[in-house]
């Protein structure tokens, strides 16, 4: 039993720790990352986010998509 004190007032410390970076890390400002994709100075696609395009049979999907994917590889939305 008295080697399990040591373990546990080890692992106190280190919750005591995390629970403060924590409380700093919440007093921040949350910075946006940086558009993948801008129209018109708005942002389109930000990374680390999933995007889904959705609408009826025939209504040119696969060619938003297209467009899109053009508009990443060249650096700029028309």
């Amino acid at each position: 039993m008295n080697n399990i004190d040591p373990i546990i007032s080890e692992e106190l410390k280190k919750l005591g720790s995390n629970i403060e970076q924590v409380k700093k890390a919440s007093r921040s400002t949350i910075a946006q990352p940086p558009a993948l994709l801008t129209i018109g100075g708005q942002p389109l696609f930000r990374p680390f986010t999933i995007n889904a395009i959705q609408g009826k049979e025939g209504s040119h999907k696969s060619r938003l998509a297209e467009i899109i994917c053009t508009a990443a590889i060249a650096g700029k939305m028309p």
